[in-house]
Protein backbone atom coordinates (compact mmCIF):
# COMPACT_ATOMS: atom_id res chain seq x y z
CA UNK A 1 0.00 0.00 0.00
CA UNK A 2 2.96 2.51 0.70
CA UNK A 3 3.87 2.40 -3.00
CA UNK A 4 -0.12 3.73 -4.00
CA UNK A 5 -0.48 6.94 -5.03
CA UNK A 6 -1.65 8.71 -2.48
CA UNK A 7 -4.64 10.09 -4.71
CA UNK A 8 -5.96 6.10 -5.10
CA UNK A 9 -5.27 5.06 -1.47
CA UNK A 10 -7.78 8.80 -0.59
CA UNK A 11 -10.10 7.37 -3.24
CA UNK A 12 -10.41 3.78 -1.80
CA UNK A 13 -10.20 5.52 2.41
CA UNK A 14 -13.31 7.97 1.50
CA UNK A 15 -15.17 5.47 0.50
CA UNK A 16 -15.22 3.47 3.96
CA UNK A 17 -17.69 3.97 6.55
CA UNK A 18 -16.74 5.63 9.81
CA UNK A 19 -16.53 2.44 11.66
CA UNK A 20 -13.75 1.14 9.64
CA UNK A 21 -12.02 4.81 9.13
CA UNK A 22 -11.55 4.54 13.00
CA UNK A 23 -9.33 1.31 12.44
CA UNK A 24 -7.47 2.76 10.16
CA UNK A 25 -6.10 5.42 11.74
CA UNK A 26 -3.69 3.07 13.81
CA UNK A 27 -2.48 1.29 10.46
CA UNK A 28 0.02 4.20 10.60
CA UNK A 29 1.15 7.73 10.49
CA UNK A 30 0.43 8.76 6.94
CA UNK A 31 -3.28 7.37 7.20
CA UNK A 32 -3.69 8.73 10.50
CA UNK A 33 -2.59 12.41 9.12
CA UNK A 34 -4.42 11.82 5.86
CA UNK A 35 -7.58 10.82 7.76
CA UNK A 36 -7.41 14.09 9.60
CA UNK A 37 -6.41 16.38 6.59
CA UNK A 38 -9.16 18.56 5.80
CA UNK A 39 -10.08 17.96 1.93
CA UNK A 40 -10.34 13.60 3.14
CA UNK A 41 -12.88 15.27 5.19
CA UNK A 42 -15.07 17.06 2.35
CA UNK A 43 -14.63 14.28 0.11
CA UNK A 44 -15.50 11.56 3.10
CA UNK A 45 -19.25 13.61 4.16
CA UNK A 46 -19.91 13.99 0.25
CA UNK A 47 -20.35 10.50 0.43
CA UNK A 48 -21.25 9.52 3.71
CA UNK A 49 -22.77 12.72 5.26
CA UNK A 50 -26.30 12.56 6.63
CA UNK A 51 -29.34 14.58 7.33
CA UNK A 52 -30.71 14.12 10.98
CA UNK A 53 -34.03 16.04 11.90
CA UNK A 54 -33.67 16.96 15.74
CA UNK A 55 -37.06 17.19 18.34
CA UNK A 56 -36.31 19.10 21.54
CA UNK A 57 -39.42 18.07 23.90
CA UNK A 58 -40.00 19.15 27.52
CA UNK A 59 -40.31 16.04 29.84
CA UNK A 60 -40.42 17.21 32.89
CA UNK A 61 -39.80 20.59 34.84
CA UNK A 62 -39.16 21.82 38.57
CA UNK A 63 -41.20 22.88 41.50
CA UNK A 64 -39.75 26.30 41.35
CA UNK A 65 -40.34 26.61 37.40
CA UNK A 66 -37.48 27.71 36.41
CA UNK A 67 -35.09 24.45 35.54
CA UNK A 68 -36.75 21.70 33.04
CA UNK A 69 -35.45 18.14 31.85
CA UNK A 70 -35.23 18.26 28.09
CA UNK A 71 -35.23 15.48 25.88
CA UNK A 72 -33.58 15.41 22.65
CA UNK A 73 -34.63 12.97 19.63
CA UNK A 74 -32.61 12.75 16.50
CA UNK A 75 -34.33 10.95 13.69
CA UNK A 76 -33.59 10.09 9.83
CA UNK A 77 -34.27 11.85 7.07
CA UNK A 78 -37.69 9.92 6.76
CA UNK A 79 -38.96 10.57 10.46
CA UNK A 80 -39.28 6.88 10.75
CA UNK A 81 -36.48 5.85 12.76
CA UNK A 82 -35.08 7.05 15.89
CA UNK A 83 -30.69 7.43 15.30
CA UNK A 84 -30.66 8.44 19.27
CA UNK A 85 -32.12 10.03 22.55
CA UNK A 86 -31.05 11.54 25.31
CA UNK A 87 -31.69 14.11 28.05
CA UNK A 88 -30.37 17.30 29.75
CA UNK A 89 -31.22 19.71 32.26
CA UNK A 90 -32.08 23.22 30.94
CA UNK A 91 -33.61 25.94 32.01
CA UNK A 92 -36.30 28.14 31.43
CA UNK A 93 -38.99 31.20 32.59
CA UNK A 94 -41.63 30.86 34.48
CA UNK A 95 -42.62 34.18 35.39
CA UNK A 96 -44.25 34.78 38.98
CA UNK A 97 -48.42 35.60 38.97
CA UNK A 98 -51.81 34.61 38.20
CA UNK A 99 -51.89 36.13 34.72
CA UNK A 100 -48.58 34.45 33.19
CA UNK A 101 -49.77 31.09 31.65
CA UNK A 102 -47.62 31.43 29.10
CA UNK A 103 -44.73 28.53 29.56
CA UNK A 104 -43.05 28.99 26.13
CA UNK A 105 -41.76 26.61 23.21
CA UNK A 106 -39.03 25.63 22.64
CA UNK A 107 -37.33 27.02 19.10
CA UNK A 108 -34.38 25.54 16.87
CA UNK A 109 -32.16 27.76 14.80
CA UNK A 110 -30.74 26.24 11.81
CA UNK A 111 -27.54 24.39 12.33
CA UNK A 112 -23.79 25.85 12.00
CA UNK A 113 -20.84 23.12 11.70
CA UNK A 114 -23.25 20.71 13.59
CA UNK A 115 -23.66 22.77 16.59
CA UNK A 116 -27.56 24.02 17.23
CA UNK A 117 -28.77 26.93 19.13
CA UNK A 118 -31.89 26.07 21.17
CA UNK A 119 -33.93 29.10 22.86
CA UNK A 120 -37.58 29.65 24.36
CA UNK A 121 -40.38 32.30 23.22
CA UNK A 122 -42.57 33.45 25.23
CA UNK A 123 -45.59 34.54 22.29
CA UNK A 124 -48.07 35.97 25.18
CA UNK A 125 -45.57 37.48 27.09
CA UNK A 126 -43.03 38.88 24.26
CA UNK A 127 -40.23 37.38 25.87
CA UNK A 128 -37.34 35.14 24.40
CA UNK A 129 -34.81 33.00 26.45
CA UNK A 130 -32.93 30.66 27.90
CA UNK A 131 -30.37 29.69 25.29
CA UNK A 132 -28.93 26.69 24.99
CA UNK A 133 -25.90 25.31 22.70
CA UNK A 134 -26.70 21.68 21.94
CA UNK A 135 -23.51 19.58 19.64
CA UNK A 136 -26.82 16.53 19.07
CA UNK A 137 -23.66 14.03 18.00
CA UNK A 138 -21.53 14.53 20.82
CA UNK A 139 -24.33 15.43 23.21
CA UNK A 140 -22.53 18.40 24.95
CA UNK A 141 -24.77 21.06 26.31
CA UNK A 142 -24.52 24.88 27.27
CA UNK A 143 -27.10 26.94 28.90
CA UNK A 144 -25.70 30.47 28.09
CA UNK A 145 -25.93 33.53 30.40
CA UNK A 146 -29.73 35.48 30.23
CA UNK A 147 -29.60 38.49 27.74
CA UNK A 148 -30.95 41.70 28.50
CA UNK A 149 -34.88 42.17 29.23
CA UNK A 150 -36.60 43.88 26.41
CA UNK A 151 -39.99 45.60 25.67
CA UNK A 152 -40.84 43.51 22.86
CA UNK A 153 -39.76 42.28 19.25
CA UNK A 154 -36.63 39.67 18.81
CA UNK A 155 -35.12 38.42 15.91
CA UNK A 156 -32.84 35.78 16.45
CA UNK A 157 -29.57 34.41 14.32
CA UNK A 158 -26.71 32.15 14.79
CA UNK A 159 -23.39 31.52 12.77
CA UNK A 160 -19.78 30.90 12.83
CA UNK A 161 -16.54 33.33 12.32
CA UNK A 162 -14.39 30.94 10.37
CA UNK A 163 -11.30 33.43 10.69
CA UNK A 164 -11.49 33.44 14.82
CA UNK A 165 -13.58 29.95 15.15
CA UNK A 166 -15.88 31.76 16.87
CA UNK A 167 -19.41 31.02 17.26
CA UNK A 168 -21.85 34.01 17.36
CA UNK A 169 -25.72 33.53 19.04
CA UNK A 170 -27.15 37.47 17.80
CA UNK A 171 -30.14 38.87 19.09
CA UNK A 172 -31.96 41.66 17.56
CA UNK A 173 -34.62 43.67 20.08
CA UNK A 174 -36.41 47.14 20.42
CA UNK A 175 -36.10 48.34 24.56
CA UNK A 176 -35.49 51.64 25.73
CA UNK A 177 -32.49 51.01 27.71
CA UNK A 178 -30.16 47.99 27.88
CA UNK A 179 -27.47 47.58 30.74
CA UNK A 180 -28.32 50.98 31.48
CA UNK A 181 -27.41 52.45 27.80
CA UNK A 182 -30.22 54.38 26.28
CA UNK A 183 -30.53 53.56 22.71
CA UNK A 184 -33.85 55.94 22.10
CA UNK A 185 -36.10 53.26 21.75
CA UNK A 186 -34.35 51.75 18.38
CA UNK A 187 -33.10 48.90 17.38
CA UNK A 188 -30.68 47.32 19.46
CA UNK A 189 -28.08 44.37 19.01
CA UNK A 190 -26.43 42.46 21.25
CA UNK A 191 -24.11 39.60 20.75
CA UNK A 192 -23.11 36.48 22.65
CA UNK A 193 -19.83 34.92 21.76
CA UNK A 194 -18.25 31.20 22.02
CA UNK A 195 -15.48 29.16 20.82
CA UNK A 196 -14.67 26.00 19.97
CA UNK A 197 -11.51 24.49 20.95
CA UNK A 198 -10.85 21.14 19.70
CA UNK A 199 -13.83 18.92 21.90
CA UNK A 200 -14.66 21.65 24.09
CA UNK A 201 -16.44 25.31 23.76
CA UNK A 202 -15.03 28.48 25.96
CA UNK A 203 -17.56 31.23 25.93
CA UNK A 204 -17.67 34.79 27.08
CA UNK A 205 -19.44 35.46 30.60
CA UNK A 206 -21.92 37.71 29.25
CA UNK A 207 -23.91 39.05 26.10
CA UNK A 208 -22.61 42.45 24.41
CA UNK A 209 -24.51 45.34 23.84
CA UNK A 210 -23.53 46.49 20.40
CA UNK A 211 -23.95 49.65 20.20
CA UNK A 212 -21.87 51.53 17.42
CA UNK A 213 -23.99 49.64 14.61
CA UNK A 214 -27.98 49.92 14.64
CA UNK A 215 -29.95 47.72 13.03
CA UNK A 216 -31.76 49.69 10.21
CA UNK A 217 -34.45 48.39 9.75
CA UNK A 218 -37.26 45.85 11.84
CA UNK A 219 -36.60 42.44 11.11
CA UNK A 220 -38.44 39.37 12.13
CA UNK A 221 -37.74 35.57 12.46
CA UNK A 222 -34.69 33.83 12.36
CA UNK A 223 -31.66 34.64 10.30
CA UNK A 224 -29.67 32.62 7.27
CA UNK A 225 -26.56 32.05 7.76
CA UNK A 226 -24.87 32.00 4.17
CA UNK A 227 -21.77 33.68 3.01
CA UNK A 228 -20.48 34.55 6.75
CA UNK A 229 -23.42 37.18 7.01
CA UNK A 230 -27.10 36.84 8.61
CA UNK A 231 -29.78 37.30 6.92
CA UNK A 232 -33.14 38.53 8.01
CA UNK A 233 -36.52 39.63 6.21
CA UNK A 234 -37.50 42.65 6.84
CA UNK A 235 -41.03 43.16 9.37
CA UNK A 236 -43.46 45.25 6.56
CA UNK A 237 -45.56 44.10 9.79
CA UNK A 238 -43.79 46.27 11.93
CA UNK A 239 -46.53 49.68 13.43
CA UNK A 240 -43.93 51.97 12.71
CA UNK A 241 -42.68 50.83 9.12
CA UNK A 242 -39.67 52.74 8.00
CA UNK A 243 -39.30 53.97 4.20
CA UNK A 244 -37.68 51.19 2.47
CA UNK A 245 -37.61 49.38 -0.47
CA UNK A 246 -35.11 46.18 0.77
CA UNK A 247 -36.27 42.82 1.81
CA UNK A 248 -33.21 41.21 3.40
CA UNK A 249 -31.05 43.09 5.73
CA UNK A 250 -27.66 41.03 7.00
CA UNK A 251 -25.60 41.35 9.77
CA UNK A 252 -21.71 40.59 9.22
CA UNK A 253 -20.26 38.17 12.04
CA UNK A 254 -16.51 39.13 11.70
CA UNK A 255 -17.40 43.04 11.03
CA UNK A 256 -20.20 43.13 13.43
CA UNK A 257 -21.93 45.48 11.09
CA UNK A 258 -25.36 45.88 9.31
CA UNK A 259 -26.43 46.15 5.35
CA UNK A 260 -28.78 44.90 3.04
CA UNK A 261 -29.24 42.47 0.27
CA UNK A 262 -30.40 43.90 -2.97
CA UNK A 263 -33.76 43.09 -4.22
CA UNK A 264 -33.97 40.32 -7.84
CA UNK A 265 -34.99 42.96 -10.33
CA UNK A 266 -38.32 41.62 -10.99
CA UNK A 267 -39.16 41.36 -7.41
CA UNK A 268 -42.25 44.01 -5.77
CA UNK A 269 -44.23 42.50 -2.28
CA UNK A 270 -47.65 42.04 -2.06
CA UNK A 271 -48.86 43.26 0.66
CA UNK A 272 -50.33 40.35 1.56
CA UNK A 273 -48.25 38.00 0.61
CA UNK A 274 -45.35 36.25 3.22
CA UNK A 275 -41.91 36.21 2.83
CA UNK A 276 -39.27 33.76 3.80
CA UNK A 277 -35.34 33.99 3.36
CA UNK A 278 -34.06 30.78 2.94
CA UNK A 279 -30.52 28.68 2.42
CA UNK A 280 -30.85 26.38 -0.22
CA UNK A 281 -28.13 24.29 -0.84
CA UNK A 282 -25.67 27.20 0.14
CA UNK A 283 -27.68 29.53 -2.11
CA UNK A 284 -29.62 32.77 -0.37
CA UNK A 285 -33.00 32.28 -1.77
CA UNK A 286 -36.17 34.90 -1.39
CA UNK A 287 -39.45 32.73 -1.37
CA UNK A 288 -42.79 35.29 -1.88
CA UNK A 289 -45.79 33.07 -1.16
CA UNK A 290 -49.23 34.05 -1.70
CA UNK A 291 -51.90 31.72 -1.09
CA UNK A 292 -51.05 29.01 -3.56
CA UNK A 293 -48.12 30.72 -5.56
CA UNK A 294 -44.71 30.51 -4.56
CA UNK A 295 -42.06 32.83 -6.09
CA UNK A 296 -38.55 31.59 -5.46
CA UNK A 297 -35.54 33.66 -6.58
CA UNK A 298 -32.10 32.19 -6.22
CA UNK A 299 -29.16 35.09 -5.36
CA UNK A 300 -26.60 32.93 -7.67
CA UNK A 301 -23.02 35.42 -7.35
CA UNK A 302 -23.71 36.77 -3.63
CA UNK A 303 -20.82 39.46 -4.45
CA UNK A 304 -22.22 40.68 -7.19
CA UNK A 305 -25.86 40.58 -6.18
CA UNK A 306 -26.93 39.00 -9.32
CA UNK A 307 -30.34 36.26 -9.01
CA UNK A 308 -31.52 34.09 -11.12
CA UNK A 309 -35.02 35.18 -12.46
CA UNK A 310 -38.19 33.87 -10.39
CA UNK A 311 -39.61 30.32 -10.37
CA UNK A 312 -43.19 29.90 -10.17
CA UNK A 313 -44.54 26.94 -8.11
CA UNK A 314 -48.36 26.22 -7.78
CA UNK A 315 -49.22 24.58 -4.93
CA UNK A 316 -52.68 23.20 -6.04
CA UNK A 317 -54.18 22.47 -3.30
CA UNK A 318 -52.13 23.03 0.12
CA UNK A 319 -53.43 19.41 1.85
CA UNK A 320 -53.68 20.66 5.24
CA UNK A 321 -55.20 23.69 7.02
CA UNK A 322 -52.84 24.75 9.52
CA UNK A 323 -50.60 27.50 9.11
CA UNK A 324 -47.25 26.61 7.11
CA UNK A 325 -43.64 28.05 7.40
CA UNK A 326 -41.06 26.67 4.60
CA UNK A 327 -37.46 25.09 6.06
CA UNK A 328 -35.29 24.76 3.37
CA UNK A 329 -35.04 22.37 0.34
CA UNK A 330 -34.18 18.41 0.33
CA UNK A 331 -32.87 17.65 -3.15
CA UNK A 332 -35.64 18.83 -5.24
CA UNK A 333 -38.35 18.79 -2.46
CA UNK A 334 -39.53 22.18 -0.57
CA UNK A 335 -39.49 21.33 3.05
CA UNK A 336 -41.98 22.66 5.09
CA UNK A 337 -44.33 22.57 8.51
CA UNK A 338 -46.86 24.04 10.72
CA UNK A 339 -46.40 25.69 13.59
CA UNK A 340 -46.83 22.53 16.05
CA UNK A 341 -44.30 20.58 13.98
CA UNK A 342 -46.36 17.46 14.17
CA UNK A 343 -45.51 15.97 10.71
CA UNK A 344 -43.66 17.93 7.41
CA UNK A 345 -44.63 18.60 4.61
CA UNK A 346 -42.71 17.45 1.15
CA UNK A 347 -43.09 19.14 -1.85
CA UNK A 348 -41.25 17.97 -5.24
CA UNK A 349 -41.08 20.71 -7.86
CA UNK A 350 -40.39 18.50 -11.04
CA UNK A 351 -43.26 15.90 -10.27
CA UNK A 352 -45.47 18.85 -8.46
CA UNK A 353 -46.63 16.13 -5.90
CA UNK A 354 -46.74 16.05 -1.76
CA UNK A 355 -45.35 13.59 0.64
CA UNK A 356 -46.39 14.02 4.58
CA UNK A 357 -44.00 12.19 7.40
CA UNK A 358 -45.07 12.52 10.71
CA UNK A 359 -43.37 13.21 13.79
CA UNK A 360 -41.30 10.00 15.45
CA UNK A 361 -42.52 8.15 18.03
CA UNK A 362 -42.16 8.75 21.11
CA UNK A 363 -44.70 11.79 20.87
CA UNK A 364 -44.08 14.82 23.64
CA UNK A 365 -46.66 16.01 25.68
CA UNK A 366 -45.89 19.92 25.48
CA UNK A 367 -43.36 22.65 24.03
CA UNK A 368 -41.53 20.38 21.43
CA UNK A 369 -40.11 21.28 18.56
CA UNK A 370 -37.45 20.16 15.21
CA UNK A 371 -34.63 21.26 13.62
CA UNK A 372 -32.22 19.99 10.90
CA UNK A 373 -28.31 19.16 11.46
CA UNK A 374 -26.09 17.38 8.62
CA UNK A 375 -23.65 14.60 10.48
CA UNK A 376 -20.44 16.50 10.60
CA UNK A 377 -16.81 13.76 10.51
CA UNK A 378 -14.98 15.51 13.06
CA UNK A 379 -17.76 14.91 15.54
CA UNK A 380 -19.03 11.59 14.76
CA UNK A 381 -14.90 10.17 14.76
CA UNK A 382 -14.74 11.74 18.28
CA UNK A 383 -18.74 10.30 19.65
CA UNK A 384 -16.99 6.99 17.87
CA UNK A 385 -13.64 7.16 20.33
CA UNK A 386 -15.69 7.76 23.09
CA UNK A 387 -17.73 5.03 22.57
CA UNK A 388 -15.02 2.87 21.72
CA UNK A 389 -13.24 3.76 25.22
CA UNK A 390 -16.38 2.76 27.11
Amino acid sequence: MAELPIEIVTNVLSRLPLKALFKCKCVCKTWCNLLSDSLFVKLWETKWRKLRFFYVEDLACSRDGNRCTLQFTSADEEGRSIVQEFTKEGKYYMPRGKHYTDRGLNMVLAPCNGLLCIYRRYFLLGMIGPFHLCNPITHQFEILPECSPQTWGHAIGFGHVPSTGEYKVVRIFTAEFVHGDDIDGDFGCEIFSIKREGNYYSSSDSWRVINRSKCPYPIRNSAVFVNGRLHWVVNTDCPFPPHHDNAIIFFDLASETFGYVPNPPDYQHEQESSIYVLDLAGTLSLLDFDENLIRLWMLDDYDKGVWTGAHYIMLDPLPLEDDISFKFMVGRELLMAPWHCKYRLYYNIDTRTFRRVEKPEPAGSHGWTFGYYWESYEDLMENHKVLALC
